[in-house]
């Protein structure tokens, strides 16, 4: 969506651990940054988040993001410890 550069101009700006550790202060620095881009990209990171971790997420209305990005790292936490 942004492209290579960018993510990493991104990833320069703020540490990319505060979206598994602080999601709610993420989308404000999301929201703050992007502005009305960032539902779309609030939504292209929980898509791509789930589909690494294996969280199908079919019916996605009703979660907000901080709620999509704790269900992508519990799943992803279970499949390290073993508990799928």
């Amino acid at each position: 969506m942004l492209g290579p550069e960018t993510c990493r101009a991104i990833s320069f700006y703020f540490d990319i651990r505060l979206l598994a550790n602080e999601p709610e202060i993420f989308a404000g620095v999301l929201e703050r940054i992007f502005g009305a881009s960032a539902k779309g990209l609030k939504r292209m990171i929980t898509d791509m988040l789930c589909a690494r971790v294996g969280a199908r997420m079919e019916k996605r209305e009703g979660y907000s993001f901080q709620s999509l990005i704790r269900i992508a790292k519990a799943k992803f936490l279970a499949s390290v410890s073993g508990d799928t």
